[in-house]
């Protein structure tokens, strides 16, 4: 009897949904092999997926610089080829930090160019391939973290639909902590960094910030710390009121073990994902008054274990929430999978992809799929994308897309604005790309025209509360004293 072996398993969601599956996993082209991120995406109207990233300038070059790349993707034409956008014509290399976009068709991205800079450029989603479409990139932020290993996300990008824009991130400029700089003009003008929370130890740093715009119209931010030992800390929320400029006081996830923490707001409801170390796997938190009071922390899958990035949330036009992650269930049960959300807990996880843990060299073909990126377009088409983990052997991006049963949504193609900002006209005639300015954003004072408010470390209302303790020790000791040394 012949037996079928299958490495890698596609297998439909929920049976409400059993007419649908998995397209084969792929590698999207033209990716170098050693890609530790999937790339950034924005999905329009008009069923194309737009997808930005840093990688190589040269590919054929072992010491290229990196630069800004932009690809489409359709479910009919697949990935467009690689189209660089914007450079450092003096060499220096870029590293993309986060990628976000507004009703009024405008995209907003931020990068890292040099150890500490963080600069901000826009231009309309329909001409975001279109190196000249981009804004001249301003400096935004000058002593942030440099991207590197266990330090992959240091920013992230935020926009609502009255121009404001934040971005926050992994600093040091009052010592090591998480900053924030906001525009309420689309970027055109930008605050000083404004520390939000300061670790209040220089060994400790800030990593993995995410940000949400929620329905309310408040900006909801968690991130976490990276201890001097390569452990992972403590983990945070808080969220800023774009009116009055304020920052609310940071509050602890968890325990320290934290790494990777996401958040979506879904039904007024906020839901905050995170992987701990204390059962080495995903966990997720629920508010329903805004942030200021969570539900105990509660495991998305108790069979699945990794640290494989952080949890990618989704929804669909029927309102449904999905949840993406890399972990594994056993040696021969690493993938990727999803969960669907029932308003009080995640669906038992089901695969993407699946299949036993193959290690090879970089480039080859290694499996373990990491750091999920999902995004739906129009409605009913969920693309999600992946790397492989290191330990199996970097090989480039992939991906995997379904229709799930849900509505598609009508194309609405892009407008394409009537005029285009040009680049920085000193760009070689022969480049189709950007040049790096050397120019800072406009800055305004500090955010809400007072001093910063320092975020206090989680140890100082235990300090304000022993004070009044000790004065009252102390005035007790004095006044024994005095008593017995009066003569009787």
């Amino acid at each position: 009897m012949p037996i079928l072996l299958l490495l890698f398993v596609n297998i439909s969601q929920p049976k409400a949904q059993t007419a649908y599956f998995w397209s084969e996993q792929k590698r999207i082209p033209d990716y170098p092999d050693f890609t530790q991120e999937p790339p950034f995406m924005i999905a329009d109207q008009n069923n194309t997926v737009h997808a930005f990233n840093a990688q190589p300038l040269h590919a054929d070059e072992e010491d290229s610089p990196k630069a800004i790349f932009y690809r489409q993707w359709t479910r009919e034409g697949g990935w467009t080829n690689p189209n660089d956008i914007i450079y450092d014509t003096e060499g220096g290399s870029l590293d993309i930090l986060s990628v976000t976009s507004d009703p009024s068709g405008m995209v907003y991205l931020i990068f890292q160019q040099g150890f500490f800079n963080i600069y901000f450029t826009s231009a309309d989603l329909a001409n975001a391939g279109n190196s000249p479409s981009w804004s001249l990139p301003v400096l935004i932020a000058a002593q942030a973290t440099h991207v590197g290993i266990g330090f992959g996300g240091v920013a992230a990008i935020s926009a609502d639909n009255i121009g404001n824009l934040v971005v926050i991130y992994s600093g040091s400029e009052f010592g090591k902590g998480l900053y924030s700089v906001t525009s309420s003009d689309q970027g055109n003008n930008w605050s000083n960094p404004y520390p939000v929370y300061l670790t209040g130890d220089e060994t400790i740093v800030i990593t993995d910030p995410a940000l949400y715009l929620g329905q309310a119209g408040n900006f909801h931010a968690v991130w976490t710390t990276y201890l001097d030992d390569g452990s992972a800390g403590a983990g945070f929320y808080s969220r800023l009121d774009p009116n009055a400029k304020v920052w609310s006081e940071p509050t602890a996830l968890d325990i320290p073990g934290i790494r990777t923490p996401d958040i979506i707001e879904y039904d007024g409801k906020l839901i905050v994902s995170y992987y701990h170390a204390n059962v080495n796997g995903n966990w997720w938190r629920l508010s329903t008054d805004g942030g200021n009071s969570w539900s105990l922390p509660s495991q998305v899958s108790s069979a699945h274990v990794g640290t494989n990035g952080r949890v990618s949330f989704v929804v669909d036009s029927k309102n449904n929430l999905y949840a993406f992650f890399g972990e594994r269930i056993n040696d021969l049960n690493h993938g990727m999978w999803q969960c669907l959300w029932t308003g009080y807990s995640w669906t038992a996880p089901e695969p993407v992809v699946k299949g036993p843990q193959v290690r090879d060299a970089i480039g080859g073909d290694g499996f373990d799929p990491r750091a999920a990126r999902a995004i739906v377009s129009n409605g009913n088409l969920i693309l999600v994308t992946w790397t492989t983990d290191g330990f199996a052997g970097e090989n480039g991006v992939w991906y995997s897309y379904k229709q799930v049963d849900a509505p598609e949504l009508p194309a609405v193609a892009l407008e394409e604005p009537t005029t285009i900002a040009q680049s920085n006209p000193t760009v070689p005639a022969e480049s189709t790309t950007s040049q790096l300015p050397i120019a800072t954003a406009t800055h305004v004072l500090n955010i809400s025209g007072e001093s910063p408010r320092f975020a206090p470390n989680p140890q100082l209302p235990i300090i304000i509360g022993i004070v009044p303790v000790l004065l009252i020790l102390l005035g007790t000791i004095l006044i024994y004293y005095v008593r017995q040394s009066r003569p009787s």
